[in-house]
């Protein structure tokens, strides 16, 4: 007892971090084992700073009761979800090692989510949540059809109990809008991202991440519809509050700029598009490398505009 006190009260220093903490081997534990679990389930629910990583051959051990057995299972889930992110950067998300880390992630949220559902129910919230995180997973992996099932089901509890305005029902519809759009079902899509735009808008500004992210939705789908000009209007405006927060260097605010170049294109003003182009080539060019495939498909814009106007040797040597 007295040493596990002292062992908290290191973890509860504010000068810790982030901290990971080993056990190996966890079935070969004969004598307190469930004391062990406790432990470690009362340390992980008092501090977001600690992650736990328990190994144990085959199962979990018989000993483990469910609510500690549902803790061990989350911070495994916690584990993977950060080595998928970590690969998914790193790596790209059509890698081999992010996808199994992304199916290895699925499977201890299918677990959790059965023992949730089992015993809180669906509309729990901490059962929805996990539920989410299955959507996601699915979602990542081109599962269309499954992840939008989860995702409608999600959703019409969360709005049902706490509102359209939510942010978690917000999210959910996000996720709806943008299968649909995966999909090509863009009306429906088109739809989705307005209303989800407009609460986002009413309540949280413009310039919020998550009303801008929508709105480039809405000009997505616009664009594949053939709407240039609507989506133009669209483009323009995200570009200009993403390039007044964050510069013409974020991802975000290139990839907008992108679709500022695709549209002034399809219009055969080439000459504007040609000056959007470059000026997204020289910042991936240089961030990125010539060799990243969004500065290729910008090279790809510059060589087709040289070659609209008949520059027909500039055009080769792109």
């Amino acid at each position: 007892v007295v040493v596990s006190r002292i062992f908290t009260n290191i973890l509860r220093d504010l000068k810790v971090q982030c901290t990971y903490l080993l056990i190996d081997a966890l079935d070969e534990c004969k004598t307190g084992l469930r004391n062990l679990l406790k432990f470690i389930a009362q340390v992980s629910s008092a501090s977001s700073c600690v992650r736990w990583v328990v190994s144990s051959y085959g199962a979990l051990p018989i000993e483990c009761p469910g609510e500690l057995r549902l803790e061990l299972k989350r911070q495994v889930l916690g584990w993977y979800e950060e080595i998928f992110k970590m690969r998914n950067e790193t790596l790209g998300p059509d890698h081999r090692e992010t996808s199994m880390a992304c199916e290895k992630a699925l499977k201890w949220y299918e677990e959790i989510y059965k023992i949730r559902n089992q015993t809180l129910g669906f509309g729990d919230p901490g059962t929805l949540e996990v539920a989410c995180g299955m959507a996601r997973m699915l979602e990542r992996q081109g599962r269309c059809e499954n992840a939008l099932i989860w995702y409608e089901k999600i959703y019409r509890t969360r709005n049902e109990t706490l509102g359209f305005d939510d942010p978690g029902t917000l999210e959910v519809a996000c996720g709806v809008a943008r299968i649909l759009e995966r999909q090509g079902r863009c009306e429906n899509a088109l739809i989705w991202y307005k209303e989800i735009y407009r609460t986002r808008n009413a309540t949280l500004g413009f310039d919020n991440p998550g009303t801008l992210e929508v709105a480039c939705g809405v000009a997505r789908i616009l664009e594949r519809q053939g709407r240039c000009e609507n989506a133009l209007i669209w483009y323009k405006e995200i570009y200009r509050t993403r390039n007044a927060t964050l510069g013409f260097d974020n991802p975000g605010t290139l990839e907008v700029a992108c679709g500022v170049a695709r549209i002034l294109e399809r219009q055969g003003r080439c000459e504007n598009a040609l000056i959007w182009y470059k000026e997204i080539y020289r910042t991936r060019n240089a961030t990125l490398g010539f060799d990243n495939p969004g500065t290729l498909e910008v090279a790809c814009g510059v060589a087709r505009i040289l070659e609209r106007q008949g520059r027909c040797e500039n055009a080769l040597i792109w």
